[in-house]
């Protein structure tokens, strides 16, 4: 059997699973579950580990196989979308239905006291609830816990230019697996929102060397890419780099399943985000939600006290 036959065998197992089940079947490293299914190295490491790569930034796919099924059963039902306002329309949209002063920015928590938190400017908030929603490490400083986990982090750098080197919604892998560059996207190529008229955004992406500067890595990536593309990319502008130290956590086995619900370190205070559960923002979306089940459902069970109208998000 081929690995085009393979990749259908589990492209139709994993669609007959529902999702909850995915995450009760036996686990083990993705790249070991790859070998079992009988993959050829070809297909491993010229496709599975740069696109897997990616999606946990984890460039040896050791993340655990059950991650590696639920993020393949999402590809296999459809397509990738992107917001044609970009990412930050998902948290304004978010906000819109709560009141402007309800909100407060770059006010970072100091610590958690009972049924509030005191601010880095020494300000205190009370509330009914605090949900703790960030990632894991700063979580773990907030409860006073050691870290529950490793963060994988990743560059993100954009360049601008009128002639794409792909002029198509594809997803451009490093299968020789030779130099930084992991994965590049013309994410205007998608939506055309994300350029001015007659340009093109180009995004990369780079898993690893995370003690390095910026202007290395901006350096590395262009000369990786010459060697994809030629000199014109000497013509990219470049627009910006993003350093994300805590981009996700740590996926290796055991993995928790996600759709158990939150956790609840102390009276009052829950934890949400995408750390200890699965890649994506539909996971960080739903511990969310989760924990704002649990909430009202605490809330019930404790008919004397009741959420407040109004609170502050920080």
């Amino acid at each position: 059997m081929g690995d085009k036959m393979r990749i259908a065998r589990l492209m139709h197992r994993l669609r007959k699973t529902a999702v909850s089940d995915l995450f009760e079947l036996p686990e083990l490293p993705a790249i070991d579950f790859l070998k079992n299914e009988g993959f050829s190295q070809k297909i491993i490491h010229r496709f599975f580990m740069p696109f897997f790569a990616g999606v946990c930034l984890d460039p040896d796919i050791k993340a655990s196989s059950r991650v590696f099924g639920y993020v393949f059963r999402l590809f296999a039902e459809g397509d990738v979308a992107l917001p044609e306002q970009g990412m930050a329309a998902i948290p304004i949209q978010l906000a819109e239905s709560l009141p402007p002063e309800s909100i407060w920015l770059t006010a970072n928590v100091k610590s958690i006291t009972g049924r509030g938190v005191v601010l880095a400017s020494g300000v205190e908030i009370q509330g009914d609830a605090v949900v703790i929603a960030t990632e894991g490490p700063e979580v773990s400083r907030l409860l006073k816990k050691p870290s529950a986990g490793v963060s994988r982090g990743e560059w993100c750098l954009y360049f601008g230019t009128d002639q794409p080197p792909i002029d198509a919604p594809y997803l451009v892998l490093n299968g020789e697996n030779q130099g930084w560059v992991n994965s590049l996207t013309v994410p205007s190529a998608v939506a055309p929102s994300y350029a001015p008229a007659g340009r093109s955004l180009i995004s990369v992406v780079v898993v690893g060397h995370q003690t390095e500067a910026p202007g290395t890595v901006e350096a590395v990536v262009r000369s990786d890419l010459k060697q994809w593309f030629g000199t014109s990319i000497d013509t990219w502008r470049h627009i910006k780099t993003y350093h994300i130290p805590h981009a996700l956590p740590d996926q290796r086995p055991p993995l928790p399943n996600p759709t158990a619900g939150p956790s609840l370190p102390h009276p009052n205070v829950y934890v949400c985000g995408e750390y200890n559960s699965v890649p994506g923002i539909q996971w960080a979306l739903l511990s969310g939600r989760q924990a704002a089940e649990q909430i009202l459902e605490d809330r019930r069970k404790r008919p004397d006290r009741s959420l407040r109208a109004s609170g502050q998000t920080v």
